[in-house]
Formats: C-alpha cells, structure tokens, sequence
C-alpha cells in the first residue's frame, strides 16, 4: 500500500486523464508535447483542452447534477491535493468529428510530469499496479471500478517502461449506469525521454476493439 503522500502525487498522474473523457493507410500527427505518431487516415485533432476548461465544464451547475456525488467527491479532493493537475494540456483526436465532443469516443494524448518529480516524491513503476486494485478506486471513488487488463507493455520501443490498463469508464460507473451500456477507457503510461506521457482511448463497447489498435498503433509508432 502507498503511504499518504505517494497517494496524492500518484493522483495528480493519472486523474486528469480520466476526465476528459466527459466533456486505412496511417496518417502522422505532431504533437505538442514533443513527438510523432501515425493514426488511421480518418483521425483529426479534435481540440487541445486544458485542465482548467474541464474543471469548469464538470463545474457547471448543469453537470454537477448529473455527475454521482461519489465523482463530485473526486473532483473536489483532486483540486484540493493535487491542483497542479489542473494546469496540465490534453490533445484530443477522433475520427468522428465534433460528434466525439459528446460520445466521448477518441484517443487523447498528454504530458504528466518527468521522471525527476516521480522519482523526487519516492515512485517505483510498480506503484502503477496500485492503480488497478479495488482498494484504489474504493478509496478515490468510494467503488470498485472493474478492470479489463493491467499489465506492462513493451511499446513505445524506446519507453523505459511502459504500462497499459483498461476499464470501464470511471464516470460511467460512478453514475450508476449498467455493466452492459458502459464506455470503456484504455489507458497507457510511459516514460521516455525523461518525461512520463498518457495515451487514452475511451470507447463505446461496440468500438473497443477497435479503439484499443488505434492506441496501440499511437504507442508502436512514436517518434520523439
């Protein structure tokens, strides 16, 4: 188990990521955290958000009542532990459009932090595994948040490591919705260059399968 403050730095790489969700031959993309990868050749650049654009739309009156208060609850410590996190940016691609604003459906890329602050605040790789246990996700989201896979990967090659996991959307679950209807997010983590980078699909169960070689074809063929 992580002690109290490796809790709260390990919040603050992996939170934001879920949030954004919410609100043929490949094609290469340049991103603004530094390096290149291929997608499909239907995929746009939807937007680039950053986190203080998502705090204000899950802020919203509107939003508020729709969210479980369990979530409510998670952004709330999130800003009061970690407000770092909401100063991070977010790339967000689809190959639906601007539909993707509303399904949700799509690949987002971002920069979480360099390896010198996770070593700093005392973080091994393995404390990644921690993510995916129920005594997480009960302590953050006061639930148990099914999980798919988690396991580390060999992609990017030139990732020092690499870690993937996939579950049901967090959002999704915390609002009561059933097993069957959930959207699913897939979510991988490396450190390369010194730097510790995000790349999320989040998917419709429908297009998962689908989504999840898009991810893997982002992680297989990233250039920095």
């Amino acid at each position: 188990m992580l002690d109290a403050i490796k809790m709260k730095k390990l919040f603050l790489y992996v939170f934001l990521s879920l949030l954004w969700c919410n609100v043929g031959s490949a094609k290469e993309f340049k991103s603004i955290f530094g390096f290149s990868f291929e997608l499909p050749n239907n995929y746009e650049l939807l937007a680039i958000l950053d986190g203080k654009q998502i705090l204000s739309a899950l802020e919203s009156d509107e939003l508020r009542k729709k969210i479980n208060e369990n979530f409510n609850e998670a952004v709330d410590l999130s800003k009061s532990i970690v407000p770092d996190a909401w100063t991070l940016k977010i790339e967000r691609y689809s190959s639906q459009g601007k539909i993707a604003l509303q399904t949700g459906e799509g690949i987002a890329t971002t920069f979480m932090g360099l390896k010198k602050d996770m070593e700093k605040d005392g973080f091994v790789k393995e404390d990644l595994e921690f993510l995916c246990t129920d005594e997480y996700h009960e302590m953050v989201y006061q639930t148990k948040i099914p999980v798919h896979e988690c396991k580390f990967i060999s992609i990017p090659n030139d990732a020092e490591w690499s870690f993937i996991m996939v579950k049901d959307s967090t959002f999704d679950v915390t609002q009561g919705i059933s097993e069957k209807k959930r959207r699913r997010q897939i979510r991988a983590q490396f450190l390369i260059k010194d730097s510790v980078f995000n790349v999320v699909g989040f998917c419709k169960p429908k297009n998962c399968e689908k989504i999840r070689k898009d991810v893997d074809q982002v992680l297989s063929t990233i250039s920095y």
